[in-house]
Parts: structure tokens; C-alpha cells; sequence
């Protein structure tokens, strides 16, 4: 009687395992659903005709949407089991960036979610009026609102009426600086005779200031509308950028000259004349690259190299801008120590970061044995910088001996082989950031290059617990350190915004392998 009753009690086991293993096949396979309700962050109220996204990451990259009813609810059914990024769109609000903001959905599979609730954020407006220098509306000058990184609604522009006055909506919550930019069609000076001078207004940041670094910040509110926002533009003298150009090809087309200025954007202009000679009137003040180019037969693009130059009051002559055809160059790396050698799994590459104004990168494969090619190479200076822990130290180009990681192409190669003396002795800046309250954990710190050229963008860290933060793999040289301010720790990160914090950096040099340590304090700047 006893074997009977071990033997049905295996078979009973044996059944429920069976059934358990089934009903497990059932509902690996069974989809998964989801509902809720989408809401005002600042009413509560609910928002209809909300369109919700739900978007799977995975590699099949499957997306599930629905709109919301008159009261606010969705619902969305037989969805395939994964993680989901949420994503809402209405117009008049935005996502919320901070703690309403939604995490990824987990759904296995069989699971149904019916508690959803979401927030949407309804969006801001500024307002406000633009005056030229004599307090007179101006007409269809074009306003911008230059928001912070993860701002809803930032780089949102609108244009003034006949009476100066401007609405920029669909903002989200966060601070904006506020751009207004008149019409500018380059027209050369006027010649006047009744004693009066020739003057334009120049892009101007509210209330009244030519740089970006000095543009007070304007705060917006979910919901709401900041007006009164007057902005004079400041009235600068007309000047004139002239110049030569060397080297143009007898038979290219469309020559014509591309500005790019620092922190803003660009654009082509015609006026390369038959001998060579250019002249570009009403470039406002500020940090220029220039650079002309053509379009050979074949449609092979060419340019000269780039040429910098600082508008400042007054006009500027005898620029030379000379065509360097692309080139190619032949390299091998060379190694200070043995620690500065890639790893040849690991696909190593040497990155030439453009150090003008337009930017750019150039990125070549290292072979084995060290070698490289970098081929149609356009003259400018460039960053070099391997993709492993190492750094330049100096380099050879052709019979020139070059210091440090600078390469500077703009007059061509002159057909030299390029040798790239690579060190592993990297520093590293650590310590601790404290403010008025003590450890400042969660401070965000800059590490700005502060050296010779341009290309080494800058490195953040964000302090840990106890207030520490820590910057590896430095390469020798002299930079800045900055903490930014708390209200701040979101800010763009612009070359020209950057800059903003000037006062409060501070210099440091790092020498090979050496390990640096300096305590910040966490200040608030002084407007």
C-alpha cells in the first residue's frame, strides 16, 4: 500500500509540473496590454486628443501609439512583452524633463497595466517688444528663445509685428536667453555727404548686450506667459572684411566664399571678382573663419585654407586666402612606453578634430604594424587624438618637428610622411566640491582645455557622494576647472557659454602621469 502511494504521489507531481510547465508555454506566448490616463502637471486636469507613444527597445524597434478620449484615457492592447520608452505629444505642452518624467515600461508577457498615469506640461510664452537704438519699433526682426539642454521648446523663434512686438509660445519650464536678429542683406556702406555715418543694428540679446555670454536669462513658467521683455538693439558701425585670393583654379566654377562665425552659424556669399579680390560688407562683431571655394569640373569640390579674423569697430584688408588641394598623408605611430600601445582587437583609430571655428573630424584606421593613411585631408589645424589611453606628445611632419598635438595643415603637408609619438602617461585632477551647506554631491564640474588651438572639447564630471569628483586619462597642459553653479547645472554647453563662467575658473596645469588634486568650492555668480 505504501509503494502505490509513493508511486501516485510521483504521478501527481509529475502532473503538476506538466501543468505548471504548460500554463508557463501560455503565457510566454500571451501579448501584454496597457491603460491609463494622461493629465495637466499643473491642473491635473485630464487632456484629450493626447497622442501617446509607447516605443519598444529592442532591435525590432516596434512602436504602439493611441489617443487620449475626452477624459483623458488610452488604452493599448496585444503588445509584445519588453521595455517601452514613453513618449506624448500634445501642442500646447511638452514632456516634463524632471521628476514627472516618465521611466521606461517594463511588460512581461500576460502582464495588464491599468494605472498609467502620465503628465504633460503646458507650455510658456514670452513676450515683449524690439526697439532699434533711437527706441523705435522695428518690423520683422526675428526672436529667438535659446533654451537649456532637456528645455522643451529651446531655439523657438517668432518675428516682431509693425509695432516691434513678439510672442514666442510652446516653451517648456526653464530658463532662455532671448536673441532678436535683423535683416541683413550686405549691402555696402552708403556714401553720405550730410554728415551723418552709416550705421546697422546688430543681432542683439536681451535687454541690450552683442554676446551671448552676457544675455540675461529669462525664466518661464509651465503655463504661463513672461512679458515684458524689451530688447534695444545695439547700433554698430558698418565695416568691410576685404582681401585676395591665391591659387584659384583657371577653370572651376561657382567660386564664392563661405563665413562661419564663433557660436552662431554661416553662410555663402558671392563677390570673388575676376583677379582674385573680395569684399564682404556688414559682418557684425565678433570671432570669423573664412574660407573660399569652387566647384572644379566633375564636380569635385575644392577650397582654400581657412583664415581667421575678429570683427571690431573697423574694417579689415589684405586677407589671403590660398587653395591647398586635398591631401594625403602617410603616418606611422611611435611610442614613448609600451602602455601607449592599442590593443589591435580593438579597431584602434586616430581621430584629426578640426580646430577651426566650422569644426569637423577626419578618423583613420591604425594598422597592426602602427601605420596610417589619411587621405583628401582639407588644409586647417587639427586635434590629434587617439581613440585609446594615450596622448600625443609630439609629432614630425616631414622635416618639421612639431610639440604637442597640434597639427597645423594650412599651408599643406608639403608632401611629408607624419610621425605620432604617443605617451600613456596621463594625468589626472581629483578632489572634493563643497558649497555654503557642505559636500556639494552632485555638482556638475567642467574641464576646459585652456592651451594653444582649439578641438579638445571639454570633459564633465558630476561629484559623488561626499562631494568628490575625478577627471582620468588628462592629457598634459594647462586647462580651467569649474564648478557650475547650482541654478545652472543644466546650462548649454556653448564655447561662448562657457566663457559666461570666466570668473569663476580656475587655471591649472597638469604634467605628464602627475595626479592633481584641488578642492572646489561651488559659488554663485554675480549678475
Amino acid at each position: 500500500m505504501q509503494s502505490n502511494t509513493r508511486v501516485w504521489g510521483r504521478l501527481s507531481n509529475c502532473l503538476l509540473l506538466c501543468a505548471a510547465a504548460l500554463a508557463q508555454g501560455q503565457t510566454a506566448g500571451k501579448p501584454a496590454s496597457v491603460s491609463g490616463l494622461v493629465v495637466d502637471s499643473v491642473t491635473g486636469a485630464p487632456i484629450p486628443r493626447a497622442h501617446v507613444i509607447l516605443g519598444l527597445d529592442a532591435e525590432e524597434d516596434r512602436t504602439y501609439g493611441a489617443m487620449t478620449t475626452a477624459n483623458g484615457r488610452f488604452s493599448i492592447t496585444a503588445m509584445a512583452p519588453g521595455s517601452y520608452a514613453i513618449t506624448i505629444e500634445r501642442i500646447g505642452y511638452s514632456m516634463p524633463s524632471d521628476a514627472d518624467a516618465p521611466d521606461n515600461l517594463v511588460l512581461r508577457p500576460g502582464d495588464y497595466k491599468n494605472d498609467l498615469r502620465l503628465k504633460l506640461v503646458p507650455a510658456g510664452a514670452i513676450t515683449g517688444r524690439v526697439t532699434n537704438a533711437d527706441g523705435e519699433p522695428v518690423e520683422g526682426v526675428r526672436v529667438l528663445a535659446w533654451g537649456e539642454p532637456g528645455v522643451v521648446g529651446s531655439d523657438v523663434d517668432g518675428r516682431t509685428d509693425a509695432k516691434g512686438r513678439f510672442r514666442i509660445g510652446g516653451l517648456g519650464p526653464g530658463r532662455y536667453r532671448v536673441e532678436a536678429i535683423p535683416q541683413n542683406l550686405y549691402p555696402p556702406a552708403e556714401q553720405r555727404t550730410d554728415g551723418t555715418v552709416d550705421a546697422e543694428d546688430a543681432p542683439t540679446y536681451y535687454p541690450l548686450s552683442l554676446t551671448f555670454r552676457l544675455g540675461a536669462k529669462v525664466q518661464v513658467m509651465a503655463g504661463s506667459e513672461t512679458g515684458g521683455i524689451e530688447i534695444q538693439l545695439a547700433r554698430v558701425p558698418i565695416v568691410a572684411v576685404g582681401g585676395k585670393v591665391e591659387g584659384a583654379p583657371p577653370d572651376a566654377l561657382n567660386a564664392q566664399l563661405f563665413v562661419a562665425q564663433q557660436g552662431g552659424g554661416g553662410h555663402s556669399t558671392a563677390g570673388i571678382k575676376p583677379d582674385g579680390t573680395f569684399r564682404i560688407w556688414r559682418l557684425y562683431p565678433g570671432k570669423y573663419e573664412l574660407t573660399a571655394l569652387w566647384e572644379a569640373p566633375g564636380g569635385r569640390d575644392l577650397q582654400s585654407a581657412p583664415v581667421d579674423f575678429e570683427v571690431a569697430g573697423s574694417s579689415i584688408d589684405k586677407l589671403v586666402l590660398r587653395l591647398i588641394p586635398p591631401m594625403d598623408i602617410a603616418g606611422r605611430l611611435e611610442f614613448q612606453d609600451d602602455a601607449a600601445k592599442p590593443d589591435p582587437k580593438a579597431a584602434p583609430k586616430l581621430m584629426l578634430l578640426n580646430a577651426g571655428i566650422r569644426g569637423g573630424e577626419k578618423v583613420v584606421d591604425v594598422a597592426p604594424d602602427g601605420s596610417f593613411h589619411v587621405e583628401q585631408l582639407r588644409a586647417g589645424k587639427y586635434r590629434v587624438t587617439p581613440s585609446w589611453n594615450a596622448y600625443v606628445a609630439s609629432m614630425q611632419l616631414g622635416g618639421t618637428a612639431i610639440d604637442g598635438s597640434l597639427l597645423d595643415l594650412t599651408n599643406g603637408s608639403g608632401g611629408g610622411e607624419l610621425s605620432v609619438r604617443l605617451s600613456a602617461a596621463t594625468g589626472s585632477v581629483s578632489g572634493n566640491v563643497s558649497d555654503d551647506k557642505g559636500a556639494a554631491a552632485g555638482a556638475s564640474v567642467v574641464l576646459v582645455f585652456d592651451g594653444e588651438g582649439g578641438g579638445v572639447p571639454p570633459r564633465f564630471a558630476t561629484a559623488g557622494a561626499g562631494g568628490m569628483y575625478r577627471f582620468d586619462g588628462v592629457a598634459p597642459g594647462k586647462y580651467k576647472l569649474v564648478v557650475l553653479p547650482d541654478a545652472d547645472t543644466s546650462t548649454a554647453m556653448r564655447t561662448d557659454e562657457l566663457e559666461e563662467y570666466e570668473d569663476l575658473m580656475e587655471s591649472i596645469g597638469i604634467h605628464p602621469a602627475e595626479k592633481l588634486s584641488r578642492d572646489l568650492e561651488r559659488r554663485e555668480r554675480v549678475k
